[in-house]
């Protein structure tokens, strides 16, 4: 979930790589993801992703190399 997802990131500041793919959870706020400009590498594929929140990562996550949605 988004709170679960915020958690993680909160914790880990200097992570890289995030793969939450098949985590089954919709993941609707933006906001969990795109303040943490250290990610280089997204898997969120097999989620329920909101479209608003694909936009804002293609938009603010400059660093992002590797993403893959499926």
């Amino acid at each position: 979930t988004d709170r679960s997802i915020s958690c993680i990131l909160n914790l880990c500041l200097n992570l890289r790589k995030l793969d939450i793919a098949f985590s089954c959870e919709d993941i609707k706020d933006a906001s969990t993801l795109i303040y943490y400009q250290t990610i280089s590498e997204l898997e969120i594929s097999y989620n329920n992703i909101s479209n608003e929140v694909i936009e804002a990562l293609a938009y603010t996550c400059h660093k992002l190399e590797h993403f893959k949605l499926d």
